[in-house]
């Protein structure tokens, strides 16, 4: 059976050591031991997998494979770009043709690759020495990027900064309880009380602060490298013990490359420090159930959580590792698994409560209230001058119009919500071409506004030229950008689906958990606010699954059916 990189023998009881080794070619602190249910895949603990075990394997491979089939549709025929202050999302044609013929000459090179590495012919293989040049020379690019644009925040990355300023300096008003506008000039007055869910992001940025005082905006961004490879790494880690990769280092490199999301390292947010930390949290909770170690337990429910206080739509991620643990407890029967799914919600339930108190001792005001997060669904459900879904400022006017009273708000949201659902079921026709047109606006955006977010900041202070040409739409490296983005987008799609075709019956449970987080994702977004830089936290997510299956389909193709090692790394 083909997994990932590698073949194991089906039905035999063998044992292999396999040492995981890091990108420096070390020799990591722990051994794995793989085992026959890995080749036969039939359950992550050896022993027979369940009735039960197996129906939800099959339904969420269904759901995922409907959701792919539909973004491959989707991507392959529509291309979505979004320029410009206003924001606003321009729908286009795409060729699917041309991804077809890309995909065959993909597909081809990475035939005859395979093909030159059996025969021994293949000189184009990376050392290790080169990998770890190569990942230093990604990360000397990103770094340079930033120093050449070296963007100072706005909007909420400005008032989540400007707040955690006005926290040390003594100034509470970002707490004050009345509305926050978004004017001219813009100070916090009422930013952290109108959103609360900024809080968490609010105190790290304070301490960054506290280090870094007025470089803190580039202290941030520098910083995102390293949550960027520490995410990616954890990711990659995953992957490897997921589908069986012998390697790391194809698929970090891939992931580490990924530039639509690699350029949020300029967003002063909560991204990638919520990336890193959700990624952690994933892969230490993968490995308490695999060795029942609480060490690691603890330091996935605490990862989970701080990524969740940075940026609540990783809350999704949370909601999985939870969905995951509780179903280890029933598939296998042990009630520890179902303990640490409860203690993980504690954990966030009280981190959540730990920072609000602090907050209230620090500022002598109440950090509750704010704009309902029900306003955010009633907005993703209307249209706006920006696309369907989009911000059309509806969370500002309803609380403003409600005399900035939460309990008012609520009520008031309900209303709407309703008359929003009883308009959609009376016209299901208009419902479902709403839907449609903003799964489009925010999957069929192939650069995830990852230029977007960097045009409204400014021109860059050295080399404009070359930036404004990336940037602005019609320049020459933008045309470029944007047409490898949609043909990479379009690929990562077919690669995650062609993974669930080569797997089949075979497929386990735990390598899906990515797969209900992406799911998770895409359903939230369809009724939440939407935007590109929303998802594209998301799609990263597909990678690993796109890496494993176009390696199974090029050894498929090049006719080999076992004892070879096989993958996508080999053709990199």
């Amino acid at each position: 059976y083909v997994s990932g990189d590698v073949i194991e023998p089906i039905g035999r009881d063998y044992k292999s050591k396999y040492t995981e080794k890091s990108i420096t070619g070390r020799k990591a602190d722990r051994e794995y031991k793989a085992k026959p249910y890995i080749a036969a895949g039939i359950s992550g603990r050896g022993g027979p997998v369940t009735v039960l075990e197996r129906l939800c394997t099959v339904f969420v491979q269904f759901l995922f494979g409907a959701v792919l089939l539909f973004l491959i549709a989707i991507s392959a025929t529509v291309t979505c770009i979004v320029y410009g202050g206003e924001e606003k999302v321009q729908y286009g044609p795409d060729q699917p043709v041309v991804h077809i013929l890309l995909l065959i000459v993909f597909l081809a090179a990475g035939v005859w690759f395979y093909r030159k590495r059996r025969i021994g012919a293949d000189r184009f293989s990376l050392t290790a020495r080169q990998y770890r040049r190569l990942i230093i020379a990604v990360a000397g690019f990103y770094l340079i990027w930033l120093l050449i644009t070296m963007y100072w925040p706005n909007s909420d990355q400005r008032m989540a900064m400007e707040s955690a300023r006005s926290l040390l300096s003594g100034d509470y008003s970002p707490w004050d309880a009345v509305g926050f506008v978004y004017a001219s000039p813009m100070v916090p007055l009422g930013y952290a009380y109108t959103y609360p869910s900024q809080n968490g992001l609010i105190l790290f940025l304070a301490v960054i602060v506290m280090i870094f005082r007025d470089l803190t905006p580039y202290a941030v961004q520098i910083l995102n490298i390293g949550f960027l490879f520490g995410g990616v790494y954890f990711l990659s880690c995953l992957a490897v013990r997921l589908f069986g990769l012998k390697s790391i280092r194809g698929i970090l490199i891939l992931t580490f490359a990924c530039l639509p999301f690699a350029f949020y390292i300029t967003f002063v947010y909560g991204t990638m420090p919520g990336f890193c930390l959700s990624s952690a949290a994933l892969y230490f909770v993968y490995r308490y159930i695999e060795t029942e170690k609480l060490s690691r337990f603890f330091i996935a429910a605490v990862t989970a959580a701080v990524s969740v206080l940075l940026k609540s739509n990783y809350l999704i991620v949370l909601v999985a590792l939870v969905i995951y643990l509780l179903s280890e407890g029933v598939f296998r029967r042990k009630a520890r698994f179902l303990a640490a799914a409860v203690l993980m919600i504690l954990v966030y339930m009280g981190s959540g409560r730990l920072m609000n108190m602090v907050l209230e001792q620090a500022t002598g005001r109440p950090v509750s209230g704010g704009i309902p997060m029900t306003a955010w669904v009633e907005m993703g459900l209307q249209e706006g001058s920006r696309g369907p879904g989009w911000y059309n400022g509806y969370n500002v006017s309803v609380f403003a119009g409600n005399d900035d009273d939460t309990e008012k708000t609520k009520e008031a949201i309900r209303e709407d919500l309703m008359d929003t659902i009883t308009q959609f079921a009376a016209q299901p026709e208009e419902a479902a071409d709403f839907f449609l047109r903003k799964a489009q606006s925010i999957w069929a955006e192939p650069t995830f506004q990852s230029l977007w977010i960097q045009e409204v900041k400014g021109g860059s202070w050295l080399l404009p030229g070359m930036t404004d040409s990336l940037l602005k739409e019609g320049g020459l490296l933008n045309r470029l950008y944007l047409g490898v983005c949609n043909w990479f987008q379009t690929f990562i799609y077919m690669g995650a689906f062609l993974f669930l075709l080569f797997a089949g019956r075979k497929l386990r449970w735990e390598q899906l958990i990515p797969a209900v987080i992406f799911i998770g994702g895409f359903l939230f977004h369809m009724a939440w606010e939407g935007k590109g830089q929303y998802t594209i936290c998301y799609f990263i997510l597909l990678i690993p699954y796109a890496y494993a299956g176009f390696g199974q389909t090029i050894q498929w193709l090049a006719g080999s059916r076992g004892g070879q090692e096989t993958g996508l790394h080999k053709t990199i």
